[in-house]
């Protein structure tokens, strides 16, 4: 990844409170099919199938158990280049509808461009690269959100 966009990422604040963000129940239910439907409707408009680079899943809950948050990742992936303008257009079809409220596009170099969706009040991003005559690349993660609802943990402990 790109140090750059990292910072960018980093520097970013939430603006709700831990216990206020969305849980990782709605993340699955809401954020991964539009995911699922970004990364199908860019392999329809020209990229090859989506090749992971890695063996993981495509999206894998990581639970933290003790301090009851868990964190989905995307696994990374690739597909044939395709064009800037596309890839940005498909994203702000979908990623603002579900929150993802801002796009920060970082061109690292000619040719290199990276778009990345960010929820600000819940974090987490969604994660586009591409490169001219190489490849289009996606990732993404939930950032870390409460495993149950505040009411459901009230309930637990009563």
């Amino acid at each position: 990844m790109n140090e750059i966009a990292v910072a960018l990422l980093l520097e970013r604040e939430y603006t709700s409170p831990f216990a206020e963000r969305e849980t990782t129940a709605h993340y699955s239910k809401t954020v991964i099919p539009i995911i699922d439907t970004f990364i199908s409707d860019l392999e329809d408009q020209g990229g090859t199938t989506w090749a992971p680079l890695s063996t993981a899943p495509r999206h894998q809950l990581q639970l933290m158990p003790a301090s009851e948050t868990g964190e989905y990742r995307t696994s990374p992936m690739r597909t044939a280049a395709l064009p800037h303008a596309m890839v940005e257009r498909m994203g702000e079809a979908l990623f603002p509808k579900i929150g993802y409220d801002h796009c920060e596009i970082v061109n690292e170099s000619p040719g290199l461009t990276h778009f990345i969706w960010i929820d600000s009040a819940n974090g987490g991003y969604v994660w586009a690269t591409v490169k001219d005559g190489s490849h289009t690349g996606f990732t993404a993660t939930s950032g870390k959100r409460p495993l149950l609802t505040p009411e459901q943990l009230a309930e637990l402990e009563d």
